[in-house]
């Protein structure tokens, strides 16, 4: 019996990356955050404009991964997306799609905070990666990004034949903020019977924006760790007022029985891992197959920061192995 769609849990204790990647951030790192979010959410967007135009050095791309970069314009705003395309020949006619949407609280983040991610993704599936810009908050609070990530699906799907992908293989994921971005677009197209996804993929995302101060995680990491529980609640109150969280949040969503498969990497040292196991466990329990790994020793951050290489290395084959298993068409049994 196939036991690819399980639990699985892998490593033991904060890895050695993690800790080296934590201990080089300032002490005051959460502090002078949270301070910017908070005072962008009033008004003040000096220091936030700031935060955003810094940019860290790109990580070397794939030789055989070309990329370029375009616009989708969804409704009166345009999105912008940069695209990894693989450029070896392989079997497949028309590549997979893998529609990809950074994290970052909603707050910050562009499409060239993934790139490392995409590139090799790109290189190793043969996937055409569609990195996904979206409105910000606090100046484009909920649901303007989420309505942006569902546009930019849609546009995607629509131009399918101009862009020289496969119809049929259409993927989306995300990490996460972005994580929460592209369950919320799996479920406005199950909810609106559009076709939706051939298979999702999430890395330590957000699944509720619901108080969750309880759980054992944001007790055990809420401080020192790479996602401080005060800068998560700063995004949060910057995202979403309360009387859209409920709405917002993957863990509420009823559809979650005609979710696609989906590939669900939790962080184990992160403040995100209780809401995260969470989702993965209520889809699985929803009938949706999924494949959920615990990755004890990571922690967040490291799809889109640098210096944590083996769980970046991790998450990029588990998404390779994920997208060849479901190019269509499918065993049932896959």
């Amino acid at each position: 019996m196939d036991n690819y769609f399980s639990k699985l849990e892998i490593g033991s204790g904060l890895s050695c990356e993690a800790k080296r990647y934590i201990g080089a951030l300032s002490p005051r790192h959460a502090e002078i955050f949270v301070s910017i979010v908070e005072n962008a959410s009033r008004g003040n967007l000096k220091k936030l404009e700031i935060l955003r135009n810094f940019k860290e050095p790109e990580s070397a791309q794939c030789n055989q991964v070309e990329t370029s970069d375009i616009e989708m314009p969804i409704g009166e705003v345009l999105i912008k997306a940069r695209i990894y395309r693989p450029t070896l020949k392989n079997n497949i006619s028309l590549p997979p799609a893998l529609l990809y949407i950074h994290g970052g609280g909603w707050v910050v983040g562009s499409v060239e905070n993934s790139g490392r991610y995409c590139s090799e993704v790109a290189q190793k599936s043969g996937c055409a990666v569609f990195s996904i810009g979206y409105r910000l908050s606090p100046e484009f609070r909920y649901p303007a990004a989420e309505n942006d990530c569902l546009g930019a699906f849609k546009w995607l799907i629509k131009n399918v034949s101009e862009l020289g992908v496969d119809e049929k293989n259409i993927f989306i994921g995300g990490d996460s903020a972005g994580g929460q971005l592209a369950a919320w677009v799996v479920n406005a197209l199950i909810q609106s019977c559009e076709k939706a996804p051939r298979a999702l993929m999430l890395f330590y995302p957000v699944t509720t924006l619901q108080e969750r101060s309880d759980d054992e995680s944001y007790l055990l990491y809420g401080s020192g760790y790479a996602l401080d529980a005060r800068l998560m609640g700063a995004f949060i109150e910057a995202h979403a007022g309360k009387e859209f969280r409920w709405q917002a949040s993957p863990l509420n969503f009823n559809t979650l029985g005609k979710f696609p498969p989906t590939l669900a990497i939790i962080s184990g040292c992160d403040i995100l891992r209780d809401q995260g196991n969470e989702f993965a466990e209520k889809l699985s329990l929803s009938g949706a197959k999924v494949r959920h790994i615990l990755d004890l020793g990571s922690t967040h951050m490291y799809i889109t920061a640098p210096g944590m290489d083996e769980a970046l290395s991790r998450a990029v084959n588990e998404s390779t192995e994920f997208i060849k298993r479901h190019i269509s068409p499918l065993e049932e049994d896959a």
